[in-house]
Order: C-alpha cells, then sequence, then structure tokens
C-alpha cells in the first residue's frame, strides 16, 4: 500500500473515531443531564412526529417485509427451475461509453469472465474525445482468441456523440439478443450477475429486472456515504419486487425483455434519466418489475463532492422532470396500474421530497428540543432503530462479506447520513429551481480513479 492511500485511510479513521467521540458525549448527555419541564416544548415534538410519523411508518414496513424478499425468491426460484430447467435466452450486454478510458477495459473483462455463456456484449463508443477508442480496438485485436474461446461475442461501433439515450438505441439496432442489458462502462460484473438476471426472467411475466449495485472505491468517506446509500436504496427495493412497486431501474445494472422495446420504443432522448423514463413507462403498462439482489454490479462513485453534487442533481431533476411527465399516474385507480404504486409509493415519494426540503427546519426544531427539554429520547430510540437497519442490512445474504470492513459505521452511520442529506438537499432545491426556469441539465463528470479506486 503506498503512502497516499495510507493517508487516506488513516483520515478516514480519524474521522470516523470523531464520529464516535460526538456520539458518545450526546449518550453521555442522555444519561446524566436531568430533564426539564416540557410543557414549554410538548408542541415541537408534537410537530416533529405528526410530520415525520409516515416516514418512520413506512421504514417499520420496509424493515419487516424485507427479509421475506430471501425467502419468496428461494421459494419462486425452486418453481422456475423446475418449470424451465434449460432457459439460457441470448443475451446483449450494452455498455454506452463516452470518455471512459480509465474504466472501459475493465467492465469488458468483468463480461468476458461472466459465468454466461451465450452472450453478447456490443460497446457503443459515443464520440468519446480522450483513447476510449484506441483502447478498445487494441484490447479486442489483442484477444481474438479468448473471445472466442469464452463463447462470446464483442461488438464495437464508433458513433458520433448523441448522448447516451442515443448510443443505448444504437446498440438496441445493433443487438440480437432476448434479454438485453445495460450497464456503464465504469462498471464491473460479479461473474454470476448475468446469469443471475437471466434467472428472473424464467418468470414470463417479468419484463424488467433491476440489478443489485454497489460502491466499489470506499478508501475515502465520501466513498463510504455512497456505498451505505446504495445499500440502504437497494435493500428498499427488495420490498418494492416483492410489492411490484419499483420505479426507478438504475442503468447501470438493468435488463429487460427485447419486447419491452419493440412495444413501447427506446430509450427517450428528451430526458436527462432515461432509465427512470423506461422505468415509469413499464410501471404505466402495468407490467412486472422485479429486483435481482444477487445480480451484483459495482460501480465507481463520485470521487469528489462536486462530482457527487453534480451527479445526484441530475437524477433529482431527471426525477422530478418524470414525476411532471407522467403525472396521470398519481392517484390513478385504472386497471393496468398497481394501485399501491399510484396511490401510495408515488405519492409518498413526493411527500418524501416535502420532508427534505424542510429537512433543515426539522433538525433546527429536533437540535432546540433537546436543548430545552433535555430529553434524548428521539435520539436514542432514531439511533437504535438506524443501527439495526445498518447490522440488518450488512448482515443479509449478498452483503455479509461486506460486514467485517464496514461494521464499524453501524453506531456512527446517522452521521454519514447527514452528508447524503446535505447533498440530495443541494440536488432537490436546485432542481426545484431549475424546473421552473426550464433550464437544461448537462451530464456530471469527474476525475475517473476506477470502481475499486486504483
Amino acid at each position: 500500500m503506498n503512502q497516499k492511500k495510507k493517508t487516506i485511510i488513516n483520515r478516514k479513521n480519524l474521522l470516523v473515531a470523531l464520529f464516535y467521540m460526538v456520539t458518545a458525549a450526546i449518550l453521555f448527555l442522555a444519561f446524566f443531564l436531568t430533564g426539564k419541564d416540557e410543557n414549554f416544548v410538548g408542541p415541537i415534538w408534537k410537530i416533529l412526529f405528526i410530520f415525520l410519523a409516515p416516514l418512520i411508518l413506512r421504514l417499520f414496513v420496509y424493515i419487516f417485509l424485507g427479509p421475506w424478499y430471501s425467502v419468496a425468491m428461494a421459494i419462486k426460484d425452486a418453481r422456475l427451475s423446475r418449470e424451465r430447467k434449460n432457459y439460457t435466452p441470448r443475451v446483449s450486454l450494452l455498455l454506452p461509453a463516452w470518455n471512459e478510458e480509465v474504466g472501459i477495459i475493465p467492465t469488458i473483462q468483468s463480461a468476458l469472465e461472466s459465468d454466461y455463456r451465450n452472450l453478447e456484449i456490443i460497446v457503443i463508443n459515443d464520440g468519446s474525445t480522450d483513447n476510449t477508442d484506441s483502447l478498445v480496438r487494441q484490447f479486442i485485436a489483442r484477444n481474438v482468441k479468448r473471445i472466442r474461446e469464452s463463447g462470446k461475442s464483442i461488438v464495437y461501433e464508433y458513433k458520433t456523440n448523441g448522448g447516451k439515450a442515443k448510443a443505448l438505441n444504437r446498440g438496441i439496432t445493433l443487438s440480437s439478443g432476448d434479454i438485453i442489458i445495460t450497464i456503464d462502462a465504469d462498471c464491473i460484473l460479479e461473474p454470476s450477475a448475468i446469469s443471475n438476471f437471466v434467472k428472473r426472467f424464467r418468470d414470463p411475466k417479468v419484463m424488467c429486472v433491476a440489478g443489485n449495485i454497489m460502491v466499489g472505491n470506499t478508501n475515502t468517506l465520501l466513498g463510504i456515504v455512497q456505498f451505505f446509500e446504495y445499500l440502504f436504496s437497494f435493500y428498499l427495493k427488495k420490498v418494492d419486487s416483492l410489492l411490484n412497486t419499483i420505479y426507478i431501474v438504475g442503468g447501470a445494472a438493468a435488463a429487460y425483455r427485447r419486447s419491452v422495446f419493440e412495444q413501447f420504443g427506446y430509450f427517450s432522448a428528451d430526458t436527462i434519466t432515461e432509465d427512470i423514463d423506461l422505468s415509469i413507462r413499464i410501471q404505466d403498462a402495468g407490467m412486472k418489475i422485479e429486483f435481482a439482489a444477487d445480480a451484483v454490479v459495482y460501480t465507481e462513485g463520485a470521487t469528489d463532492l462536486g462530482g457527487l453534487l453534480k451527479q445526484r442533481l441530475r437524477w433529482k431533476r431527471g426525477r422530478i422532470d418524470t414525476f411532471w411527465k407522467y403525472r396521470y399516474l398519481f392517484f390513478s385507480t385504472k386497471k393496468r396500474h398497481n394501485k399501491l404504486f399510484t396511490c401510495v409509493v408515488l405519492p409518498f415519494s413526493v411527500y418524501s421530497e416535502l420532508e427534505l426540503f424542510l429537512e433543515v427546519y426539522i433538525v433546527g426544531l429536533f437540535i432546540m428540543h433537546l436543548i430545552l427539554s433535555h430529553n434524548f429520547s428521539g435520539f436514542l430510540i432514531g439511533l437504535a432503530i438506524l443501527a439495526f437497519l445498518f447490522y440488518l442490512i450488512l448482515s443479509s445474504p449478498c452483503n455479509r462479506k461486506h460486514f467485517g470492513p464496514n461494521v464499524k459505521y453501524i453506531f456512527v452511520g446517522w452521521m454519514l447520513f447527514y452528508i447524503a442529506i446535505f447533498v440530495e438537499y443541494n440536488a432537490l432545491v436546485k432542481s426545484i429551481v431549475g424546473f421552473m426556469k426550464k433550464d437544461e441539465i448537462r451530464w456530471q463528470c469527474w476525475k475517473r480513479k476506477g470502481v475499486f479506486g486504483e
């Protein structure tokens, strides 16, 4: 390990120690401060409780239902293994690339190392101005024998820059697979990821599958924040999968039946989040979307705060634009629509954004309550719930290998989430302003270092 990496790790460990000191100080105050008369602060607590009650209820529902995902999938897989034993359809893996010289070759290599053989890899270079083109061409030329022996094939095309959606659409026209998988050109596939994607399609009702995206570059505090963000987000997708209420299938790990594109058209080029747009279209049609927790794809999280802020701004703005475009879905009672999705999940998503928008005031009220009342019960309950949730997620089957290195964050994870909340709050405010002004959002760009931070 070089000196630079040691310095980064030491700095991260120092921050973790600081987080523990802050948490310990609050716990000390909670146990040793004498409570005050709460008559004058009671209304503050009631306001907080009433406003946060829906979010707390949702959290408990997801905590309760999450573990049932593994049970339901095991039962379903056992049945489908008997009914469709030799299901090995042709799979087309699309890799859109724009200036991805740092990560494109490891991404292609991980695809070649997949244990699924009936696979074609399609790389669409969307007008890169860096060394991406020569790297891909040289890799293919040097590995002709290896590609042939793997039973797979690689198709490569360079096109003029037109955006990710158009690159993906070109990939679809070049593809021949019955199942089309998209991943970003800065991702690494686990060897079994594609096989596990395909398993979900043994159910003929499943039209789209969301993969399990994990952040690979966790050698910095910012990387750890994103790592846990993704872990929590995709743990919640387990419950959404059970309820068929998934409406965001990230393009970094997504799989579709070809018939989805034949029936509803390709990715929309008039939106900055083409993956969310297509996910909503599939839900609009009343089709089934599942989550494959064992289809693991590692991605490179933003390496600096500026890059992270730009990324989340694009995601948030894209989500707002998509909600507005498909606003007729909210509270829809049409027969084809999942009522849990239209009447609960979508409205609650907007409510969550409202809570985020008021987060500064909520935190302020909470701190005021602690100071004035010396009543730390709310903090202690929240800390216990979050610690349990951290443990539950890290100890789940697909995440157990990450438990050891990250167990130290269980009791200070609440501070990591305040960093994430700051990023999301910034994105929300700028997205609302941009939406009102109809400003355009450009694709984010940061200095790439590789999925695992090499």
